[in-house]
């Protein structure tokens, strides 16, 4: 098995929590109709996904595509898709149905498996 140091393993983990923080926020005001306020902040969380992901690849911890972790870092992927492409278009309904159902679980479940990963 892959890891990483704890050093590394430290700062992966205080960043997933801090861009968890940043999507319940945008969820939060996406709730009150904020949409278009919502963006810049779910941009800085999609930038702080991708970095995680490169140094989670450089790594090798996204190596075996059976893996949990290498499956819920692509359904993960595919949620902030859908979610920016809801943004894209401009519905106000979709992008709080997807932060609620869809973005919102997987993150937490990426973000469990993550951390379990980490610790081992």
């Amino acid at each position: 098995m892959v890891s990483i140091n704890h050093e590394l393993a430290r700062q992966i983990a205080e960043l997933v929590d801090t861009a968890f923080e940043g999507l319940e926020h945008v969820h939060r005001q996406n709730m009150e109709g904020k949409f278009e306020q919502t963006i810049p902040l779910f941009t800085d969380v999609i930038e702080a996904f991708t970095e995680i992901e490169k140094i989670l690849a450089l790594n090798g911890l996204l190596d075996n595509p059976g893996d949990a972790l290498t499956s819920s870092t692509q359904s993960l992927k595919d949620a902030f898709d859908w979610m920016t492409n809801a943004y894209e278009k401009r519905d106000n309904v979709r992008p709080l149905e997807i932060m609620q159902l869809t973005l919102l679980p997987r993150y937490k479940k990426w973000q469990e498996g993550l951390r379990e990963r980490l610790r081992s």
